[in-house]
Parts: structure tokens; C-alpha cells; sequence
């Protein structure tokens, strides 16, 4: 690893501390810069300014997001394991708040059409479990795309309520995420 990579490795990891502590608001060049032990011009040099730094801690979310569904296995029951995926959803979103306020909030910020990838990346892979359920017979036939879509869009309101102290947490959400499930039933 090149000294380089070191040092874009230390800004983002000061960034990311930044943003779980303070939020996108109190993300700076200089707080970064200061809290990773380099100049402004280093985070300059390396990710273009403040957007830059978001837009990389936009992309470590959803990567994030990725690994973490991507660590619920496939068993011989796709529609137990479509709502595993989501329960670890729900428990990513409030084990790295910061990041996905950031991620489907971050007011004033625009991530670039290469971080939008990452991110459709994530529900792409919402949308195999979906058509896999769908094979199974365990979901009714249709665009896996758009019930991905509609399973994502409660999944992501009860999230936000929840984060905002109007829900009542995991048995909720897993009761919301199996009615939603027996509405697309075949």
C-alpha cells in the first residue's frame, strides 16, 4: 500500500468518525484534515473538497449496506432468508445511523453517478432475493424490481420513524416486514 492510500484511508476514517459523532453538519475539510493528523490539502489532493468526503463516506454506507446483506446466507427457504436480509437492513440503518442519514438524507449533498452505482448495486441485490422468493413460488409472479421497491420503501419508513423515536423497534418491524410479505404471497 502506497503512502497515498494511507493517508486517503485516514481521512476517510476521520471523516467517518466525524460523521457518526457530529453528522454531515459538522463534517469540515479542516475538522477531517485535523482529526487525521494532515493539511486541508491533503483531503484537497485526494477527494476535491467536502463533497468528495461525502460522496466516498456515501459509497462506504452502502458498501456497508452490501457486505452486510451479502453476509445473510441462502437456504432452502428463500422467503425465511428475504426476511433475514431485512432484519439486517434494519439493524445496519441503526448500527450506522450517521451514514445512512447520509445516505438517504444528506441534505445539500449530490452523490456523483459512480456512488448512485453502489447504491443501486444494493437494491439490485434486494431484487434477486425477491425474484429468487419468486421462483420458489413463494412470492406471486411479477416485476421483482417494483416489489423490491415497495418492500424497500417500508423498509426505509419504518427505519426513519424508528430512528426518530416513533416506533417501537425490531418485533414492529419484523411484524410490519411478514404482513408486506403475505400481501406479495402468490
Amino acid at each position: 500500500m502506497s503512502r497515498n492510500d494511507d493517508v486517503a484511508r485516514a481521512l476517510r476514517d476521520a471523516a467517518s468518525q466525524l460523521l457518526t459523532i457530529h453528522g454531515p453538519t459538522g463534517l469540515s475539510v479542516r475538522a477531517v484534515a485535523t482529526a487525521a493528523g494532515q493539511t486541508t490539502m491533503a483531503v484537497y489532493s485526494r477527494f476535491g473538497g467536502k463533497a468528495g468526503l461525502l460522496d466516498a463516506l456515501y459509497q462506504e454506507g452502502f458498501g456497508v449496506l452490501a457486505d452486510a446483506q451479502a453476509a445473510v446466507p441462502e437456504s432452502e427457504d428463500p422467503l425465511r432468508d428475504l426476511e433475514k436480509l431485512l432484519m439486517r437492513y434494519r439493524h445496519t440503518a441503526l448500527v450506522h445511523a450517521a451514514h445512512y442519514a447520509l445516505m438517504f438524507g444528506g441534505k445539500g449533498f449530490t452523490p456523483s453517478d459512480a456512488s448512485r452505482q453502489v447504491a443501486w448495486s444494493t437494491f439490485e441485490h434486494l431484487a434477486g432475493r425477491v425474484k429468487r422468493c419468486q421462483d420458489a413460488a413463494q412470492l406471486a409472479p411479477g416485476d421483482p424490481l417494483k416489489i423490491a421497491h415497495a418492500i424497500f420503501a417500508l423498509c426505509h419508513g419504518l427505519v426513519a420513524v424508528e430512528m426518530e423515536g416513533m416506533a417501537e423497534g425490531a418485533d414492529a418491524y419484523r411484524e410490519a416486514v411478514r404482513a408486506l410479505l403475505r400481501g406479495f404471497a402468490p
